[in-house]
């Protein structure tokens, strides 16, 4: 009964999160685009979460049509003391593109929809883009990006916050190929084109933090071309495959991973509910080398396996991966679903031990659950991956040492609500099957991904597991960028309280003013939220991280 109280606890505070949405609204309504808000008829569906199990309620959403339509807003947002959050696709796990708290602002970016790439093979990419189009319009100019496999995921915070796709290894995450940002900040300020030269501080905090530091407009990226074969593969384990085979398939993969694995290889474990397993990849070389590369696998890897391959070019490649969904997302209709998921970037240093895999399998194989539920461990570091060899310091992604990334994901039986209560117990299950006997030797050396972002951590441990020892340096720039908290969700960044609130924006930015007008309103001073509207928000993100500490301390 104590835990059933403390998840509707959990459940209700985001509600709490206070702002004046009458006067925010009345300031939107004064713009020349106009707010959907719940009375209107489209409200329902414009607000529908991707993840059913939640869903905030905001307090309106604007479909802004040019960077001085957002800077507008964000200033309206400021003034009532309302929490503003960027909505690219709508994917976020734990409904942060909806704010994650009741009564938050969304700016959703979909008409910022075009892509386009310069004389120096430089890809300017409309924040309202999805992945699927980008990698279809890259492909036309003979250019690609590496990013994750769903076309319907948008490129904002996948982008803004990591990015890891099937040519990671080799050609880095989706955040290491930003090259520049046109974006607004939390004052309203419209940048153009911020690289490391304009402001090395806020392109480092904004190439992995991005959602809480401003909303990007376009990305320029690096690109590369796109190989000319692909060759797909896998090895596969019939359904009913016991946990004792499945712990000895996994112990082969993370040590061959953690070998010389050329950087040419995605490679990544899957299981499912039946206790069949995949694994499997691609190669973005030949066939003969792939051969010869995985000769190691072949030797150590347990019988009763079948191995398959084919070659492919690029997009079909991209395709194959879809989970059926076209890569032209135009005329897509998204899916939604109705999950708990929970994830893990364990650390090159330590291989997790083949006593903690039986453990984990034979969890994972013997809980009875009504969920449907799949694991999945991606290779994403080895000796040569291109990931690792990225200084913390070019960007505020907070993990390059991880040799795999692992999700564990459970959705209702009917990918819709109601989610069961033994789900999120046999969610936490696996991960504590996990992290509680590799921990004390991982220490700090452990994560989690933040684009699978987890609504159950609390605010400091997501400030650990997400960003590391990146923490403290965004804390302060957030402090200076966006001191009033403008840009917030329950897991974002917070500014440091031992930073100044009233620094200014660096020179750079002191000479670019908002090119935003609105109705009575006069120079920036104007454009902020009261003190104690600050400090409203900050005592119940500190209420909201309390309730979280204890709904985890009752559930050990």
């Amino acid at each position: 009964m104590t835990r059933i109280h403390l998840l509707s606890i959990l459940t209700l505070l985001p509600t709490l999160v206070l702002g004046d949405a009458a006067s925010l609204v009345s300031c939107l309504s004064s713009s020349p685009v106009q707010p959907v808000t719940s009375s209107s008829s489209a409200f329902s569906s414009d607000t529908a979460a991707f993840n059913q199990r939640l869903q905030p309620v905001p307090a309106a959403i604007l479909y802004p049509k040019t960077p001085q339509d957002i800077s507008a807003a964000v200033i309206c947002a400021s003034q009532a003391g309302v929490n503003v959050s960027a909505r690219s696709g709508g994917h976020s796990y734990a409904s942060y593109s909806l704010g994650g708290y009741d009564g938050s602002l969304v700016i959703d970016l979909s008409a910022f929809n075009t892509v386009t790439v310069e004389s120096d093979g430089t890809a300017v990419v409309g924040a309202g883009n999805r992945l699927g189009n980008i990698a279809l319009r890259l492909n036309d100019a003979g250019k690609a990006i590496p990013h994750g496999t769903c076309p319907m995921v948008g490129i904002g915070g996948h982008a803004g916050m990591g990015g890891f796709g099937l040519a990671s290894r080799q050609w880095g995450l989706t955040v290491d190929n930003i090259v520049a940002f046109d974006v607004v900040l939390a004052n309203g300020t419209v940048v153009t084109h911020l690289t490391p030269n304009v402001d090395a501080d806020l392109f480092w905090a904004m190439a992995g933090s991005a959602p809480s530091f401003g909303i990007v407009t376009s990305f320029y990226f690096k690109t590369y071309t796109p190989p000319s074969t692909v060759i797909n593969f896998g090895f596969n384990w019939p359904a009913g495959t016991d946990s004792a085979t499945a712990a000895a398939i996994f112990a082969a993969f993370q040590q061959f991973g953690a070998g010389n694995s050329p950087p040419q290889l995605s490679l990544a474990f899957k299981t499912f509910n039946d206790k069949s397993i995949n694994l499997g990849g691609m190669y973005y070389s030949s066939i003969s080398s792939l051969n010869t590369t995985l000769g190691v696998l072949f030797q150590t890897l347990p019988s009763g396996y079948t191995f398959g391959s084919q070659t492919l070019g690029w997009v079909a490649s991209l395709e194959l991966v879809s989970d059926g969904q076209s890569l032209e997302t135009s005329n897509e209709t998204d899916r939604r679903d109705d999950f708990y998921a929970k994830s893990v970037l364990s650390p090159s240093s330590t291989l997790v031990s083949n006593d903690t895999l039986s453990s984990f399998f034979e969890y994972l194989y013997s809980t009875t659950t009504s969920t449907e539920w799949f694991v999945e461990v991606n290779l994403v570091g080895g000796s040569q991956s291109v990931i690792n060899t990225v200084s913390l310091n070019t960007n505020s992604f907070g993990h390059r040492d991880s040799l795999l990334l692992w999700q564990l994901y459970a959705s209702s039986s009917t990918y819709s609500p109601p989610f069961p209560a033994e789900g999120l117990t046999f969610v936490q299950g696996m991960y504590d099957k996990l992290v509680t006997p590799m921990q004390p030797v991982w220490g700090t050396d452990y994560g989690s991904y933040v684009n699978y972002a987890d609504p159950s951590l609390t605010l400091g441990q997501s400030q650990s597991l997400y960003w590391g020892s990146q923490y403290s340096r965004l804390s302060s720039l957030k402090a200076r960028y966006d001191p009033k908290n403008v840009f917030a969700d329950p897991q974002s960044i917070v500014g440091s309280t031992s930073a100044s609130t009233s620094t200014t924006l660096t020179s750079a930015f002191a000479t670019t003013s908002a090119s935003a007008s609105l109705p009575g309103t006069t120079g920036t001073s104007a454009n902020k939220p009261s003190g104690s509207q600050s400090l409203v928000l900050l005592d119940l993100q500190k209420l909201f991280t309390l309730a979280l500490a204890v709904l985890c301390a009752a559930m050990i």
